[in-house]
C-alpha cells in the first residue's frame, strides 16, 4: 500500500483517478447532491477521514458531483458551492484546524467538487468536544480506548522540539 505523503494537501488527476478506481473505497465517498443533509454528512466524513483509526495514512476523498460509476450527477459546481464546502472546516469548534483541500475539478470529462482530507498530524481531532471515527463501514463516537490509541499516534509521530536540527543561516 502507497503511503500518503504528509507535505501536500492536494491530489494530482492520476492519484485521484487511482483512488477512484481502487477496489477497497473505505476512504472514498461520493455525493450525488449537495444540500444540507448532504453537508452534514460530508463534515462527518471529514472527521473521521482525519482521526485515521485504522491507520490507513492516506487522505480521505469526497466526490461531489459525481457517482461511483463515474457519471455526473448534474451539480453546478460553483465558487459559492466550493465556499460552502470549505466553511465545514472553518468551524472554531473543530479543534486541531484541520488541513483539509477544496477544489474544483474537471476529472472522467465531469466538473466535481473535490475534498481532500488527510489524516491529522495531532489526532484526535474534535467537533464540539467530540471525537469520531470509522467502525468497519460506518461511523460512531470514539470509545474511550479509540481515543488513546490517537492519542498514542500523535505521541509516535510527533518529536520534541529540542531533536530538531538548528539550520545556520
Amino acid at each position: 500500500m502507497e503511503r500518503w505523503e504528509e507535505r501536500k494537501t492536494r491530489l494530482s488527476d492520476q492519484e485521484l483517478e487511482r483512488i477512484f478506481n481502487e477496489k477497497n473505497r473505505r476512504r472514498v465517498e461520493f455525493k450525488d447532491r449537495v444540500n444540507e443533509q448532504a453537508l452534514k454528512e460530508i463534515r462527518e466524513s471529514i472527521r473521521v477521514f482525519v482521526n485515521d483509526l485504522p491507520d490507513d495514512n492516506r487522505p480521505g476523498v469526497i466526490w461531489d458531483g459525481g457517482d461511483d460509476q463515474g457519471r455526473a450527477t448534474g451539480i453546478n459546481v460553483t465558487a459559492d458551492l466550493v465556499r460552502r464546502l470549505s466553511a465545514l472546516t472553518s468551524d472554531s469548534r473543530i479543534l486541531p484546524p484541520l488541513p483539509v483541500s477544496f477544489e474544483k475539478r474537471k476529472l472522467k470529462c465531469h466538473v466535481v467538487a473535490v475534498v481532500t482530507a488527510p489524516p491529522s498530524e495531532s489526532p484526535p481531532v474534535r467537533f464540539r468536544g467530540r471525537i469520531y471515527v470509522a467502525n468497519g463501514s460506518g461511523r460512531r463516537m470514539a470509545l474511550v480506548q479509540d481515543e488513546l490509541i490517537l492519542i498514542e499516534k500523535r505521541s509516535c509521530t510527533k518529536i520534541s522540539f529540542d531533536v530538531y536540527p538548528v539550520h545556520r543561516t
